[in-house]
């Protein structure tokens, strides 16, 4: 799970650094090519911290689950019949 942060991270500093690259030389397309690598970084550091969230959310539930069956036994059993009086046919 930490792999997409880290490589996200990686990824949006060596982009900063090309397009600071291409700033300083006057290259548009180095600049260019770096503002790209950056903002696909951030975005994969974004994905890799959501994924951490919700695993980190899916094993809550379980401890709660296993910490209380009865009560979510009935708890999925009243949502169950709750969704089926909406989506009825």
């Amino acid at each position: 799970m930490a792999n997409d942060n880290l490589a996200g991270s990686a990824k949006k500093f060596e982009g900063s650094a090309e397009s600071a690259f291409g700033t300083v030389t006057g290259n548009r397309s180095a600049e260019f090519k770096g503002d790209a690598k950056r903002i696909v970084g951030a975005a994969q550091e974004a994905f890799g911290k959501a994924e951490d969230y919700v695993c980190d959310s899916i094993d809550s539930v379980k401890t709660e689950i296993n910490t209380k069956p009865v009560q979510s036994v009935l708890i999925a059993m009243g949502i169950g019949f709750v969704l089926g009086k909406i989506f009825r046919l």
